[in-house]
């Protein structure tokens, strides 16, 4: 009898052993919250938190380092005042230019008018790469402020590196075909030196 029985038991220790193994991974995995995956990347309860509870900007920074990439959610998981930081790490001329670089573009997620200031203040002196990148970010100030940003995509159009005033032009699309844009192109058209941007901004005005 109680070898027939023996086989019965096993049997049930096994199917008590898998409800447990079953429960334990269908429970929900405890988050830290806030907290940042390894290698600088965002953990996965970040973007549910909404907004942090404390200045952080070396949390900031190291989300600025991250091969991910960031949301506007991310950055306001981590710390509050977030446009500030960015200021201060692309203001940071012994900063990572890693870090000063992905914190312009983390500009364009906050169209305020203190970062469209700070960008005015800054994108006609700044090395060549970050002056660039500064008018992408303005692409996101578009909306906010028009007149603002068509005034330095009008400044940026007569910048003499040809790079720059293609960045220039890339924004005058953000801002619409607009009377005001479309008349900064024709002017620019009518003494362009070069002939591919003469070509791009004669496609612009077009609407190609």
């Amino acid at each position: 009898m109680r070898r027939l029985l023996q086989p019965g038991r096993r049997t049930i220790l096994a199917l008590l052993a898998g409800l447990v193994t079953v429960g334990a991974s269908s429970a929900p995995a405890q988050q830290v919250p806030g907290r940042l995956a390894p290698g600088g990347g965002p953990g996965p309860g970040d973007e549910a938190l909404g907004v942090a509870a404390s200045y952080d900007p070396e949390r900031v920074r190291t989300l600025m380092l991250s091969i991910h990439g960031f949301t506007l959610a991310q950055l306001n998981a981590v710390s509050t005042d977030v446009p500030e930081i960015l200021m201060t790490l692309a203001d940071d001329g012994g900063e990572l230019m890693l870090v000063r670089r992905q914190s312009i573009k983390g500009m364009r997620l906050y169209p305020t008018e203190p970062l469209l200031t700070f960008i005015g203040d800054r994108v006609d002196q700044a090395p060549l790469g970050l002056k660039r990148l500064y008018l992408s970010s303005l692409g996101g100030f578009a909306a906010s402020d028009p007149a603002g940003v068509t005034t330095l995509m009008e400044q940026a159009l007569d910048d003499p590196d040809i790079t720059v005033r293609y960045a220039a032009l890339n924004l005058a699309s953000k801002l619409g075909s607009t009377q005001e844009v479309q008349s900064i192109l024709q002017t620019r058209l009518s003494v362009e030196p070069d002939g591919g941007l003469r070509g791009s901004i004669e496609r612009q005005l077009a609407g190609n």
